[in-house]
This record gives C-alpha cells, sequence and structure tokens, in this order.
C-alpha cells in the first residue's frame, strides 16, 4: 500500500487501487516512483504535485500527475530530500577530507546523516553559490562514488560502486498507451536568493533580505541561487 500526504506533510490516506507501480534507481540520480491510478477513484484529487508519497522502504515528492484521454493517470515522484536540495550554500570547501567528513559538512543544518560510507579517498571539494545536494552531486564526481538516500529515516548511503552499467533495453509491459503532461514541479522552488557580479546581492533594496519568496502554492522552504554576472545594480537585479 502507498500513503500519501498532502503539500505540509499531513497524512490523507493510503492508496490501493494502482497499478503498474515502478520504482527506477539510476547511478548518482534520484529513485523515481511511477504507477498508474483511476481517475474514477474517490482518492484520486489527493494526487497532486508536490504531495508526498510514502512507501515502506522510502518517501517521494509527487512531480507529475500526467492526465490523459484513458481512463487512468500517471504519476511520477522522486525521493524526497527536499531539506538537502532546499539548504543554501554560499561557499563550500575542503581540502584532502575523508568523503564521510565532507558529506556530513556538506549535511549541516539539513537533519540528515550518513547511514554508512564505504570510501577512504582523500579529495578536495569547492563550491559556490549552490544548495547541499549541489556539494553532494560534486562529491560523487569527485570522489568517483555513488549515494543512494532513505527519505524516511533521512540517511545517505555513500559507496564506492553499487553496481554496473546493464546497458539499455526496452519494454512492453506498461499499459499507459497515451500521456499528455499538462503541469510538473520538477524545478519547483519557494525562496530564490539572486547574486550579481562580484557578489552583488539585494539586501540593500530589500528591507536588508538577501532573497525573495513565494509561497502561494505550499508552504515549503526549498531555497534556490540564482547567479548572473551582467547585473551590477541592486534594484535591477
Amino acid at each position: 500500500m502507498l500513503i500519501i500526504y498532502d503539500t505540509s506533510h499531513n497524512k490523507i490516506c493510503g492508496l490501493t487501487n494502482y497499478k503498474d507501480l515502478n520504482i527506477v534507481r539510476e547511478i548518482n540520480k534520484l529513485d523515481t516512483l511511477t504507477f498508474l491510478y483511476p481517475i474514477s477513484d474517490n482518492k484520486h484529487n489527493s494526487i497532486i504535485e508536490e504531495g508526498y508519497i510514502q512507501t515502506k522502504d522510502n518517501e517521494y515528492v509527487i512531480k507529475e500527475v500526467n492526465y490523459s484521454d484513458e481512463s487512468y493517470d500517471q504519476v511520477v515522484c522522486e525521493a524526497n530530500i527536499e531539506t538537502i536540495k532546499g539548504n543554501p550554500i554560499s561557499h563550500f570547501e575542503t581540502k584532502e577530507q575523508k568523503c564521510e567528513d565532507t558529506v556530513n559538512l556538506a549535511l549541516a543544518g539539513t537533519g540528515w546523516t550518513i547511514g554508512s560510507c564505504d570510501v577512504i579517498k582523500l579529495r578536495t571539494v569547492k563550491k559556490s553559490n549552490c544548495s547541499s545536494y549541489d556539494v553532494l552531486q560534486e562529491i560523487q564526481n569527485i570522489y568517483r562514488c555513488e549515494m543512494t538516500f532513505d527519505a524516511i529515516n533521512k540517511k545517505i548511503y555513500i559507496y564506492n560502486s553499487m553496481g554496473t552499467d546493464k546497458g539499455v533495453y526496452f519494454s512492453d509491459q506498461l499499459n499507459l498507451k497515451k500521456v499528455d503532461t499538462q503541469k510538473n514541479t520538477h524545478d519547483y522552488i519557494t525562496r530564490l536568493i539572486p547574486v550579481g557580479k562580484d557578489g552583488l546581492d539585494i539586501t540593500s533594496v530589500n528591507n536588508g533580505c538577501s532573497y525573495v519568496e513565494n509561497r502561494q502554492y505550499s508552504n515549503k522552504t526549498i531555497t534556490a541561487y540564482w547567479s548572473d554576472n551582467r547585473y551590477t545594480v541592486a534594484q535591477d537585479l
């Protein structure tokens, strides 16, 4: 059974009437969950973008509800790492540190911890105007390691290698015949920190605040940086 939560993470109900449930794990990408749900079901209207779906093993954020002319809609979700993606870091730097120590520093303030790590290399990582998730992606590139995210327990598992490349395959087992995507929230944020040339910010023209935000759709705080060196005047930025 799947458990659905609203955008404020309040439990709504269980979902049992789904079909063709698939969980896909790709190296150095977030796990994705997809399933089909009948349009006629009375719980269908509870499935909205930025709500949450929980399985027995993980939790996901609903990113797409693909409306079609058939009797089922396709729901696309990704592993819930909102507090990692939404944690802003103006400057991050470590020099010749173990992977575990570097990841712990990147996770500061997110509520996440390391479940296990078998990577013992020493590397240097440097990144600016980014999120904790951006730093984790940089760590994966520099240490040549792989990560999985347990969103229920807020644990990250780090491996030298989780598996091997099995190549590409095609499957005709899904029943979905037609999909017309109307909207998605893959790039959804609620708080934006703009940065101009030479680190210019908007605090001087925005009541001392370095960001702008919009919470019309949900009360989540999901922060991101936006940089453009063409801006030299705070008001224009």
